[in-house]
């Protein structure tokens, strides 16, 4: 019995003391999460040095099993970021989750941060994730940080920032930002998609009246568009003083875009006297700020203006080019031409590859040619010019139209070549004029038309006597026994005879004055 009453007190003193060490424990796992959140928040917010990092993770591992989302975010802020802990992203994540979704705003904001940038890893961002979160982020009405949110949200959309731009999203969230959050960014962002009638009906008034609030709250990008519609016409009449208004202030903010215009109107004299040593000044400005368009107008100052330093042309071109630039790239490969045309090929081709016209119509009269030191391409040079007819170039339908009627990449196509070059010359394109001539004339493309040839002929010598224009129409004329008109043509030609065709210009002239003589043709002597 007496064992009996033993156990019976030993069960009953240990049922007692149950609610007191369970209380005992609570208060230490409160006092945990209190520690936790006072050193974590401190590490942080103020990086502190002087807290044990190690033993504050520690600390808050401890206390996260008790629910509270506010440790859960320092436990997987840590882990995410290796602070005081090492580095696991799994955890990290899981951790920042369970808070986000607790509706803790620092968790919702390191989540998206993490989604748009892939943790500095290109390949692991995740859009639909950063907008998740971000979308979490910008609805938390505890977060200070909502206001941005949706301001990125609105960009995200509107400029396609890693996926396509999707303007009825971009005008919720920028009408957001805008108007119910008063972010001048934002208003300048809806006013850009009523000025282009993105995800909403067009609405100039609108949008400028937008502009000139944000740019009256000095947002630069605001500043610019003004003074960019102003300058150009776009959507409002042309004022140059207003531009030039707009455009200074940007300038005054050290923009590199609104150096860069400010520039151009001193170099054009738009609502402002003409000034060459203040707009080489801005361009300067603006290019040491690393805005490649002021580096190629840098360039293209030293290259062609008084004080002609190619040096110094070259630098600035490069700089430009090594930013993209493909004007620059072009002009680098004209430096090179007469020196080095393997490397004057490099850069077109540069120029080329990056999409610009300029760069692919130097390219293609070396690949079908070829030369000691270029090797002969006539695919590429195919490729480039059904990339600029897609594109509506008058000369890349020319091109097209020549590789088409001699064959060069393949089986010759005389109807779609005399297609092509009728649309290049109705562009204007006076080399179209003259091959279209001559092809009517010779039955090139499959039928003759001796009247045609003669019109387009006609247009082409009337453009300078392209590529001795004239001359064929001197040769017409005087196989047609009108040596009058024929020496009218060839008394344009005088002038700009090319060195090839001197003998044959020589025997023409010679022919149709003795002939006019003959007959008693009046002639200038």
């Amino acid at each position: 019995m007496k064992i009996h009453y033993t156990f019976f007190l030993y069960f009953f003193l240990l049922s007692c003391l149950t609610p007191v060490c369970n209380a005992a424990s609570e208060a230490k796992d409160r006092q945990n999460e209190e520690m936790c959140i006072e050193n974590a928040a401190a590490i942080i917010a103020e990086n502190k040095t002087d807290i044990d990092r190690t033993g504050t993770f520690s600390l808050c591992l401890k206390a996260a099993k008790n629910d509270n989302p506010m440790v859960w975010y320092f436990v997987g802020y840590m882990q995410l970021n290796s602070v005081g802990a090492k580095a696991n992203l799994d955890e990290g994540i899981r951790w920042l989750t369970k808070a986000g979704e607790s509706g803790i705003a620092s968790a919702q904001y390191e989540l998206a941060e993490y989604y748009l940038t892939g943790g500095g890893v290109k390949q692991k961002i995740d859009m639909e994730k950063a907008i998740y979160w971000l979308s979490k982020l910008a609805t938390n009405k505890n977060s200070q940080r909502r206001v941005d949110a949706a301001f990125r949200l609105c960009s995200i959309y509107l400029f396609g920032t890693n996926i396509e731009p999707d303007y009825d999203r971009a005008f919720t969230w920028c009408r957001i930002s805008g108007i119910e959050h008063h972010n001048f960014d934002g208003l300048t962002n809806l006013a850009l998609l009523y000025i282009n009638g993105w995800g909403v009906p067009r609405n100039v008034p609108l949008a400028m009246d937008y502009y000139q609030t944000a740019a009256r709250n000095n947002v630069t990008g605001a500043m610019l568009s003004l003074g960019r519609a102003y300058s150009i016409g776009q959507d409002v009449p042309v004022d140059y003083a207003l531009a030039f208004q707009w455009i200074s202030r940007a300038a005054e903010q050290k923009s590199p875009e609104g150096l860069y215009y400010l520039a151009q109107m001193y170099e054009y004299g738009q609502g402002t006297e003409q000034d060459e040593n203040k707009s080489k000044e801005y361009y300067t400005m603006a290019a040491k700020l690393g805005e490649s368009r002021a580096q190629y107008a840098l360039g293209r100052i030293y290259q062609y203006s008084g004080g002609q330093n190619i040096d110094l042309a070259a630098k600035w071109y490069h700089k430009a080019a090594a930013q993209g630039n493909t004007d620059a790239m072009t002009a680098i490969g004209d430096l090179y031409r007469n020196q080095n045309q393997r490397e004057m090929m490099r850069w077109y081709t540069a120029a080329a590859e990056h999409g610009s016209q300029d760069g692919m119509l130097r390219c293609i009269p070396y690949l079908l040619k070829g030369s000691r030191d270029i090797r002969k391409n006539p695919e590429l040079a195919l490729k480039y010019a059904k990339q600029l007819t897609a594109e509506g170039n008058s000369s890349g339908m020319y091109w097209l139209g020549m590789i088409y009627l001699n064959g060069y990449a393949g089986d010759t196509d005389p109807k779609a070549a005399h297609n092509l070059l009728s649309a290049s010359a109705r562009e204007g394109n006076a080399d179209a004029e003259l091959e279209l001539g001559r092809g009517l004339f010779s039955g090139a493309f499959g039928f003759r038309d001796e009247e045609n040839g003669v019109k387009h002929l006609s247009a082409a010598a009337e453009n300078g006597c392209v590529n001795d224009a004239c001359l064929e129409l001197a040769r017409y004329y005087a196989g047609k026994d009108d040596y009058q008109s024929a020496y009218v043509w060839l008394e344009n030609l005088q002038n700009s005879i090319t060195p090839e065709n001197r003998d044959e210009y020589d025997r023409l002239l010679r022919l149709a004055v003795q002939k006019l003589s003959e007959r008693k043709t009046d002639h200038p002597k």
